[in-house]
């Protein structure tokens, strides 16, 4: 076929209108794999120029897929390895995308939609809080390395290091019992010890805020305000709203069910 020659308005819908209400004649069959194969290494050698691409991106904007398509998307694809796993990008491509990120920043609007799909996969029980990244963190006031369980706890590490009313603050350092059953008792390891200048003490735990109306949860949250109560220390739930809009001053302060 020449693909240089293109086809008039008036033919194509001359086709479109002489195909209407026809079958095709592959509908019901599948092909062998051998013909699939042949296929795809006979279109090897074809790529799309820049003005098709961007034909074919114009045409994909604001298209919405439907909850039924998507469905069908992810049916069809269960099972299936993906063609990059098990493969590392070469070194000249990380370069390439490393460079087109940089200075590039998320918009409010784009991180409060990442945000609404985490909560609802944790809400489907799609997404565990393994998918959390650990790492360590140098911290100046302590002078030693801190392990972070996830990034909420690096932003909130980072935080205390620039407040200077904090003189220093300790990393699941104390232990506090509570009971899941009548004969099942627990240890639980609250996430921050503060202390302030002033000599006064904070305990903070660090919870997505969709986490806190989890039963687990509110029997830990329970015996810390307990243990606290009798030490004269304040006990405080930091979510995502406090640590990431820095809303620290005026945190989440539990309340128990009356």
């Amino acid at each position: 076929m020449n693909r240089k020659y293109k086809l008039s308005e008036q033919t194509r819908k001359r086709m479109s209108e002489a195909h209407k209400g026809k079958s095709s004649g592959m509908k019901g069959k599948k092909q062998s794999k051998e013909t699939i194969k042949k296929r795809i290494e006979s279109r090897k050698w074809y790529k799309h120029s820049k003005e098709t691409k961007e034909k074919i991106s114009e045409g994909n904007k604001g298209k919405i897929v439907s909850e039924k398509s998507k469905k069908k998307m992810s049916k069809a694809k269960r099972g299936c390895i993906p063609w990059n796993k098990g493969k590392e990008w070469p070194k000249e491509i990380k370069e390439k995308m490393s460079k087109s990120r940089i200075g590039k920043k998320l918009s409010e609007e784009t991180k409060e939609k990442i945000s609404k799909s985490i909560r609802k996969k944790f809400e489907n029980g799609t997404m565990s809080l393994a998918c959390f990244i650990s790492s360590k963190f140098w911290s100046k006031k302590n002078k030693t390395w801190v392990n972070c369980r996830s990034s909420y706890e690096k932003k909130a590490f980072n935080i205390l290091e620039k407040m200077p009313m904090v003189t220093k603050y300790e990393v699941e350092s104390l232990k506090i019992q509570y009971r899941n059953g009548y004969d099942d008792v627990r240890t639980y390891f609250p996430d921050i010890f503060i202390t302030y200048k002033d000599k006064s003490k904070e305990l903070i735990e660090i919870k997505p805020s969709i986490l806190l109306k989890n039963p687990n949860n509110i029997k830990k949250f329970k015996a810390a305000k307990r243990f606290c109560k009798n030490k004269d220390i304040k006990f405080k739930v930091w979510t995502e709203y406090d640590i990431f809009k820095n809303n620290l001053r005026n945190p989440i302060k539990y309340k128990e069910d009356k």
